[in-house]
């Protein structure tokens, strides 16, 4: 999952909201490769971006390198 810190508990930061959920996509074997998620909206992430997107939209992937 992807999530970010709740801005309604700051400066708390051990309440987060979950963004998108996370499905691994690809993944490097080197230490030098990354990998690659594929990530969609959830109910939470809707409201985050102001209703403009429906849950389960398929979001750019999430990347670590």
């Amino acid at each position: 999952m992807l999530s970010v810190v709740d801005p309604a508990q700051w400066p708390g930061r051990n309440r987060r909201i979950v963004l998108a959920d996370l499905t691994l996509e690809k993944s490097g074997v080197a230490v030098a490769e990354s990998m690659q998620f594929h990530a969609t909206l959830t109910d939470a992430g809707t409201a985050v971006f102001g209703g403009q997107y429906e849950p389960g939209t398929e979001l750019d992937p999430v990347i670590l390198s």
